[in-house]
C-alpha cells in the first residue's frame, strides 16, 4: 500500500513538473516571438520550442479511459475497447493538433494577417473534441452522448466559426496588441512631458490614469459585446453560457427597477426605479427557470402555484386532493398527476395519470434543482393541494378553491410507468455524486453491474 502511493505521489509530482515546464516552454517563446525584434533564425526555434511545450501540456492531460464502476454504463467488451481506443487516438492527435498551432502561430508573428492554415487546424481540432464525446459513451460514460443530442446546431458553428476567426488572426491580433502597449503610454508620455511641459512624475501619472481609463472602456466595450455575441449564440450552448456569465457588465431589467452592474478592479453598481412592465417580470421568470441553485421562498411558492394552476383543468370531478409528480432519472423522466376521491368504503380511492406533455415541465424541473443538495440525490419532486368543498357546486376548480398548497421531494424509488434503465440511475449518480454511504440500498440493487460488465471486468482483471 505503501509503495502504491509513493508511485502515485511520484507520478502528481513528474506531472506537475511537465506541467510548469510546458506553461513556460509555451508563454516565453510566444512572447518574444509577438513582442520582440528577433532573427527568423531565432523565431524558428522559439516556434518549436512553444510547439513541443503545447503536445508536452497536451499528454500531461492524460485523459480518464475508464468510469467508475459504480457510474458506468453496461457495454459490451468490443464497444468499451473500440471507445477507449478513440479516446486515446484523439488525445494524441489534438496534441499533434496543438503542436502544430503553436507552430504555425508564433512562426508566422513577423506577417501579420490573416492566415488560413491555423484556422483550418483550430477547427479541426474542435471536431474531434466532438467526437471525443461519442467515444467517450462507447467507453462506457453515461450522460456523453446527449451533449450531441441536445447541444443547438447554430450556436455550435458560431463557435467554431470564432475559434477559425481566432486562429486565423492571431499574427493580426498580436500586432495589435503590440502597437497599443508600446506606442499607446509612450505617446502620451510624450505628449504630457514634452508638448505641455509638464514634469517627469507628473507627466507618467497621467500617462497612468489614462491607460486605466482607456482600459476601461475597452473592458466595458467587449463585456457589451460578450453579452450581444451570448444572445446571438444562445445560453444554451456552452460558449453562450460561458459568454454571459464572464462578461464584466451585467444588466437587470425588474418588474419595477433596473440594475446595473460593472466589475473591473472595483465593482461599479447602480439601481434606480423603473415603470412596472410584466414583460420584463416574466423575462426574468424565464431566466430563472434556467439558473441552478437554491431558490427564495418567494420562488418556490410561485413555482409551486404555477405548477397547481396548470394541474387544476386536468383533475377529474369530485377530486379532493392532487399531486403532480416529477420522477427523473438521466434524461427519462415521467409527470405523473395523482388524485384522491372522497372515500367511498373504508378508503380513498387514488388514481395515477401520466402526463406526457405537461405545460409546466420546466417549473417542476427547477424545483427539483432548487431542493437538490450533496448528501443525497432526488428522484421525485412534487406538489400537492387539497381543495375546498366548493369545487362541487360550479365544477371547474380554480385557484380560490386550492385551500393548503405545498412543496416537497424524494429520495425514495419512483413508482415508474416505465422504470429507466441502469445507465439512466448512473447518470443521474454522476450527475449529483454523494459519498458511497449516501446512497440508498434501492439505488445500490439497481446499480449492479450488468452480465456484458461483468464480463468485461473479468477480461481486464
Amino acid at each position: 500500500m505503501l509503495s502504491r502511493l509513493r508511485r502515485f505521489k511520484l507520478r502528481g509530482c513528474v506531472s506537475y513538473l511537465f506541467l510548469v515546464v510546458g506553461l513556460v516552454g509555451v508563454i516565453v517563446p510566444g512572447v518574444f516571438s509577438a513582442f520582440v525584434g528577433i532573427s527568423p533564425g531565432t523565431r524558428s526555434v522559439l516556434s518549436w520550442v512553444a510547439a513541443v511545450s503545447t503536445a508536452l501540456l497536451w499528454l500531461v492531460n492524460l485523459p480518464a479511459t475508464r468510469p467508475f464502476p459504480i457510474v458506468a454504463g453496461d457495454r459490451s467488451v468490443r464497444r468499451a475497447r473500440t471507445g477507449r481506443v478513440i479516446i486515446v487516438s484523439i488525445w494524441l492527435a489534438r496534441a499533434g493538433i496543438g503542436g502544430a498551432l503553436a507552430l504555425l502561430v508564433t512562426g508566422n508573428f513577423d506577417s501579420p494577417g490573416f492566415h488560413p492554415v491555423p484556422a483550418v487546424v483550430a477547427v479541426a481540432g474542435r471536431i474531434l473534441a466532438g467526437a471525443r464525446t461519442y467515444g467517450r459513451h462507447l467507453a462506457g460514460f453515461v450522460g456523453e452522448r446527449s451533449r450531441t443530442r441536445v447541444v443547438e446546431v447554430p450556436g455550435k458553428v458560431l463557435s467554431i466559426a470564432v475559434t477559425a476567426a481566432v486562429a486565423g488572426f492571431a499574427t493580426e491580433l498580436a500586432t495589435i496588441a503590440k502597437t497599443v502597449f508600446e506606442e499607446g503610454p509612450g505617446r502620451i508620455f510624450g505628449y504630457t512631458h514634452n508638448t505641455w511641459g509638464m514634469p517627469g512624475f507628473f507627466a507618467v501619472l497621467v500617462t497612468i490614469v489614462v491607460c486605466l481609463v482607456a482600459a476601461v472602456v475597452i473592458v466595458f466595450v467587449g463585456g457589451v459585446l460578450q453579452r450581444v455575441l451570448a444572445a446571438v449564440i444562445g445560453e444554451g450552448n456552452d460558449l453562450g453560457a460561458w459568454l454571459e456569465q464572464s462578461s464584466p457588465v451585467k444588466y437587470v431589467r425588474g418588474y419595477d427597477f433596473r440594475q446595473f452592474y460593472f466589475k473591473f478592479i472595483i465593482t461599479l453598481r447602480g439601481r434606480w426605479p423603473a415603470a412596472p412592465s410584466d414583460v420584463a417580470r416574466e423575462r426574468r421568470y424565464r431566466r430563472m427557470l434556467k439558473t441552478k441553485g437554491p431558490l427564495s421562498d418567494e420562488a418556490y411558492s410561485l413555482l409551486t402555484k404555477r405548477v397547481l394552476t396548470a394541474a387544476l383543468p386536468l383533475l377529474p370531478r369530485g377530486c379532493h386532493r392532487f399531486w403532480v409528480n416529477l420522477h427523473i432519472a438521466g434524461d427519462h423522466e415521467e409527470i405523473i398527476l395523482e388524485t384522491e376521491e372522497p372515500a367511498t368504503g373504508a378508503e380513498p380511492q387514488h388514481t395515477r395519470r401520466l402526463l406526457s406533455d405537461f405545460e409546466r415541465a420546466a417549473e417542476l424541473r427547477r424545483l427539483r434543482v432548487g431542493v437538490q443538495f450533496p448528501e443525497t440525490v432526488i428522484f421525485t419532486t412534487y406538489c400537492e393541494a387539497t381543495l375546498s368543498d366548493r369545487v362541487a357546486s360550479h365544477g371547474t376548480p380554480q385557484w380560490s378553491d386550492v385551500e393548503w398548497s405545498d412543496f416537497g421531494y424524494s429520495p425514495a424509488e419512483p413508482e415508474w410507468f416505465t422504470p429507466p434503465g441502469r445507465d439512466q440511475y448512473a447518470w443521474e449518480l454522476k450527475r449529483w455524486p454523494v459519498f458511497e454511504d449516501e446512497i440508498p440500498y434501492w439505488l445500490r440493487d439497481r446499480l449492479l453491474p450488468g452480465p456484458a460488465y461483468a464480463q468485461r471486468r473479468a477480461k481486464v482483471s
